[in-house]
């Protein structure tokens, strides 16, 4: 097979193109871990009987990942949505 000698743009479009990919993986695998998040939080909420609070989340439902204050944030608007 032909080597192909590509310009620096279609370098920099290629490697672009990749980022993007890899972006929107990053993405995706983000927002199915907070709908996941969401929902185990929702179901021990209702088993253990208790309301929604960022210490519950954290302290009680044991969230204790850097992000918590978001992801409490981002979990929250989605079982409120969920629940309409």
């Amino acid at each position: 097979m032909e080597d192909i000698i590509l310009t620096n743009e279609e370098k920099e479009i290629i490697l672009q193109l990749r980022k993007d990919d890899e972006n929107r993986k990053r993405m995706k695998e983000l927002y199915l871990k907070r709908l996941k998040t969401a929902y185990e939080f929702a179901q021990w909420m209702d088993e253990k009987g208790v309301g929604s609070t960022f210490s519950t989340f954290c302290n009680e439902f044991g969230y204790d990942h850097r992000d918590a204050s978001e992801v409490y944030e981002i979990v929250s608007e989605i079982i409120k949505l969920a629940k309409g």
